[in-house]
């Protein structure tokens, strides 16, 4: 289920590093620090790895057509962030399951069918996990617009005002553009072009 790009070739004459040990020096509930170190590499000097859960991103679309969004503040970046549904994908959970389960708690819209549209690594400098991409592009509303957390705002935005955010930078969180980029890439989704 672990779906990756093909690995490019070493470039010519040299052998691709390879990791020598492995050591989990911080474990929360939430994420693990692995410090890696490479046969020969920076004298020994290990590089680190934040561990969290694989997590879900939904981009899904209202009966009306409009896209279902949250807005939530983050004390990591100490601002309110817009972005679509998402979250960590529970021990034994299967991802869809986690997309199904994160697009009815933070907006309150069940969706019949998920498409997984990707499967990424938000962070391959520094994040040790996954990122599934999902789309729906019909949804029903359980309990319109109303998040089960209630710290989220759950808020269904028009198309052109989402292109608007999108170009504008009223999106901060760099995967949110992935997903909106892997759906108008594989026409599951179609947004104004915006000057």
């Amino acid at each position: 289920m672990n779906e990756k790009a093909s690995e490019p070739p070493p470039r010519s004459g040299k052998t691709r590093p390879r990791v020598a040990t492995r050591e989990t020096v911080l474990k929360t509930p939430w994420f693990e620090v692995v410090a890696k170190t490479l046969d020969g590499g920076r004298d020994g000097e290990p590089y680190y790895a934040v561990v969290p859960d694989d997590y879900v991103a939904v981009l899904a679309l209202t009966p009306e057509g409009d896209i279902l969004l949250v807005r939530q503040y983050r004390p990591v970046t100490e601002s309110v962030s817009l972005e679509l549904p998402c979250g960590l994908v529970d021990g034994g959970e299967t991802p869809e399951a986690a997309a199904r389960r994160e697009l009815l708690e933070e907006t309150g819209y069940r969706a019949e069918r998920m498409e997984l549209l990707g499967n990424l690594v938000p962070d391959a400098g520094r994040l040790g996990n996954r990122m599934w991409c999902f789309f729906a592009a019909t949804t029903e509303p359980v309990t319109p617009l109303q998040p089960s957390e209630p710290e989220l705002e759950a808020l269904a935005m028009a198309p052109e005002d989402v292109a608007r955010s999108l170009a504008g930078g009223g999106f901060e969180n760099a995967p949110v553009y992935a997903l909106f980029m892997l759906a108008l890439l594989k026409g599951r989704l179609v947004l104004p072009a915006v000057k």
